[in-house]
């Protein structure tokens, strides 16, 4: 009997500390507000890519088999694989491709990539067409159709 008690406790007790919960970030995207799951993981804000893709007017497609998840757009998709630090942009006219190195790797929950937000804005402007911006401090992210992208390095693609 003392023995099921252990164990009762000890299950409860992981059950506890190893989840994380989602969060979620505040978003403002053409007048509209919602909100983005998000998780910290080393002081950086992760966000759902699947759900970041509703904003920025994407559509997403996931291969659960390589873990990766695609976001396109008009002109441009983008990859990210789970657990990776690189980013796949592919201009759709010529078919071009450049591929970008994060400082940190993505991570893979639920049959979703998160990504580092602070990171990806600049390469999320350039493949949306729309100006993504995120204040880390205030959790609050914006989206509109003001994107200046010609001072990013992956224009050249």
């Amino acid at each position: 009997m003392r023995i099921k008690f252990i164990l009762l406790f000890v299950l409860i007790c992981v059950g506890v500390i190893f989840p994380q919960r989602l969060y979620k970030i505040s978003v403002e995207a053409d007048g509209k507000q919602g909100t983005l799951s998000y998780i910290v993981h080393d002081g950086l804000d992760f966000v759902s890519s699947k759900e970041l893709s509703k904003f920025l007017s994407g559509s997403n497609f996931f291969n659960p088999d390589a873990a990766k998840l695609e976001i396109k757009f008009k002109d441009y998709s983008c990859k990210f694989t789970a657990k990776s630090q690189f980013i796949i942009l592919i201009k759709k006219n010529d078919s071009s491709q450049a591929t970008v190195q994060l400082p940190v790797a993505t991570i893979l929950i639920n049959d979703d990539v998160f990504i580092p937000l602070i990171y990806c804005c600049e390469y999320l402007n350039v493949c949306s067409g729309r100006n993504v911006s995120y204040d880390a401090r205030g959790k609050k992210m914006s989206v509109n159709d003001n994107a200046d992208v010609s001072k990013t390095p992956v224009t050249e693609i």
